[in-house]
């Protein structure tokens, strides 16, 4: 008797307007048949491939607490975790390769009478591009994995354990089978038609793109895990660490992924760039969901009505929200990477005087002797910043969907240019409290709906940003998307600015620098910033800072910074390490009646807004542990560096 497996039409995938197809999703499916019957039709391996794709891991995506892991944000609620334990971002999902194993060998035994060969070929390369994909995610944060190419049944190890127990490959290894994968299956994914390429299903493009990263991410690791002689980021047999004489083959390799991309692409990618207004423009490349934006590559797609999305919902700004709001507050630490429009970086000016580095004022105290620099506009602090600043963050005086956000702390009562006192009011409630005296003062409204407020006198003031800024990057402009599951925004997993990123750091280690220049400027006149030299490259910072500013909250940092071992630094746990310590920038109104500075704006830099505890990554969290039951289970497993 056939075997009757049960798939679910899980309506992972949505064609939506970002892709060529028609609801390749949208088919009747018996909830149980035989293989032989699922695997005879488009319909039905199109059920089983939804599926596969619902399941698809992303370290991120639309997770606004995973957003909140490290410096780019903090959460609105209370923050009293001091570190990330061993099992920080382990993944080790055998369910999904299997099932992704049997999707090809089904192809193989069921439906080679049944599709043409070149629905056949690409059906079989879309398994072995998911199978990669799941592998990248692997390798990222375990190391060197068991690679598994085949299923297996219960029959075949005689009931011996032993048979189905393998030990790690190498993490080099590991890398290269992803690289390998890519490289034989593009062609069968090229099904790019007129104007029109599919984005939320695998495709010439999508694998060129895993290449590029996974190459990239393997050769840093072979650079600069021997620059950290104080660290041992490596197992004996190389289940973790990537020998560094590897780093030149592999960055070759990003390299070259990533120009067969920009090169041979018959113009379906490139940098969106369709507005002349830098900062709309930047909002538009991840947010303008149409056939035609030729930035995204590869997205995870919502049509906000069988797939919902409730990403908005969760971080609109108060001020907009029907519920929730608000949980993610970009920080300062994030804002000021972004660069000034000559090309330096620098702290955004609070205090006047050639004071270095600007000071910091405890949330609780309530006056000051700083010579405040005094703004007409809140928004005149950050115009001379990169335009991917405000397309990816809204700052004090933003507007979003025509109307200004209400960002402001309190009032800053000035008595003299050296002495001001700070009022708040207690509870965001009393914004609305039936009792004006909970929120004017002298007939002027204390603080901004929209935060930030001074929650140490507020036992859980969430859904108000407590750093003075929220996000912009993902936020859907559409009215009614802040209702739960309204949007229909799609996550991007690869667009082509990586590419092109990915080709110039390549390039740059390679020694090929006057490409590498060209590379990242391609990015940078896309963003409205100065291009650089290329002798003003510096090395990994100069990439680190690009893609900092270009890729914030899409999920990359994190791997960014642990691919050039340089995460523990950061991040060390101590209270006097700066960039352990997340900061915040509270506007405040000015008031002093009489005073030519009255109704105008200051700033102050907030340390400790709501979270308790610096920044901790541990030596342990560049390799996630793996779980002790798996290791019980298959004893061929070797542990990860500073795994107990």
């Amino acid at each position: 008797m056939k075997k009757i497996l049960t798939y679910i039409s899980a309506l992972a995938l949505s064609c939506g307007a970002m892709t060529s197809c028609d609801k390749w999703f949208d088919v009747e499916i018996r909830s149980i048949e035989t293989e032989e019957d699922v695997f005879s039709s488009k319909d039905g391996i199109l059920s089983v491939l939804a599926n596969i794709y619902g399941r698809l891991p992303d370290d991120q995506g639309f997770n606004a607490d995973v957003m909140n892991d490290w410096d780019e944000s903090i959460t609105d609620a209370y923050e009293t975790r001091e570190f990330l334990g061993s099992s920080h971002r382990r993944y080790w999902d055998y369910d999904l390769v299997r099932e992704i194993n049997l999707f090809i060998e089904n192809l193989d035994k069921y439906s080679t009478q049944y599709l043409q060969p070149e629905d056949l070929a690409y059906f079989r390369a879309e398994g072995r591009f998911l199978r990669a994909y799941v592998y990248m995610q692997f390798a990222k944060n375990m190391g060197g994995v068991p690679l598994i190419t085949r299923s297996f049944t219960f029959a075949e190890g005689n009931g011996s354990a032993t048979y189905y127990q393998f030990p790690r490959n190498t993490e080099d290894s590991t890398y290269c089978f992803i690289i390998a994968e890519c490289d034989s299956i593009k062609h069968d994914l090229d099904v790019r038609s007129g104007s029109n390429v599919v984005k939320n299903r695998a495709s010439y493009g999508a694998a060129l793109a895993l290449k590029s990263r996974a190459a990239l991410y393997a050769a840093s690791i072979a650079r600069y895990t021997p620059t950290r002689k104080d660290l041992v980021l490596r197992t004996d047999g190389w289940e973790a660490g990537i020998p560094e004489e590897r780093a030149e083959f592999f960055y070759r390799k990003a390299l070259e992924a990533s120009e067969e991309l920009i090169i041979d692409n018959a113009g379906l990618y490139r940098l969106y760039d369709l507005n002349t207004d830098k900062v709309e423009n930047f909002y538009e490349a991840l947010t303008k969901k149409n056939e035609n934006n030729p930035e995204v590559i590869f997205v995870k797609d919502y049509d906000g009505t069988n797939i919902l999305n409730n990403f908005t919902e969760t971080v609109i700004p108060r001020s907009m929200r029907v519920s929730g709001g608000s949980h993610v507050g970009p920080s300062l630490n994030l804002v000021e990477q972004f660069e000034t429009a000559d090309g330096q970086v620098r702290p955004l000016k609070t205090v006047a005087g050639e004071t270095e580095p600007e000071p910091t004022d405890p949330i609780e105290e309530l006056k000051s002797t700083d010579r405040y620099v005094v703004y007409d506009s809140p928004s005149d602090l950050f115009a001379d910043r990169d335009p991917r600043l405000e397309g990816t963050i809204l700052v004090p005086g933003s507007s979003f969907r025509n109307q200004e956000l209400q960002l402001w702390a309190g009032l800053a009562i000035k008595h003299s240019e050296t002495s001001w006192e700070f009022k708040h009011i207690a509870e965001m409630e009393d914004l609305t409290s039936a009792d004006e005296s909970k929120y004017l003062y002298d007939g002027r409204q204390i603080t901004g709906a929209d935060g930030p407020h001074i929650s140490f006198r507020s036992p859980n003031p969430e859904q108000v940003t407590g750093t003075g800024f929220l996000l912009r990057k993902y936020v859907d402009s559409k009215a009614g998307s802040e209702m739960m599951g309204q949007s229909d925004l799609a996550f991007c997993r690869f667009r082509y600015a990586e590419v092109l990123l990915n080709a110039a750091e390549a390039a740059w280690e390679l020694g090929e620098k006057a490409k590498a220049a060209d590379y990242l400027n391609e990015v940078r006149r896309r963003a409205g910033i100065r291009e650089i030299e290329p002798d003003e490259i510096t090395g990994y910072e100069t990439f680190l800072r690009e893609r900092t500013a270009e890729f914030a909250f899409e999920g990359l940092r994190f791997y960014d910074l642990k691919r050039f071992r340089i995460a523990d630094k950061l991040f060390d746990g101590q209270a006097d390490t700066e960039t352990a310590l997340i900061y915040g920038l509270w506007p405040y109104k000015v008031y002093a009646p009489g005073d030519p500075d009255d109704g105008k704006w200051i700033f102050r830099r907030i340390h400790n807004t709501k979270r308790k505890f610096p920044l901790w990554f541990q030596t342990k969290n560049y390799y996630a542990s793996i779980d002790q039951s798996v290791l019980n289970n298959n004893p061929l497993l070797v542990k990860n560096p500073y795994q107990e």
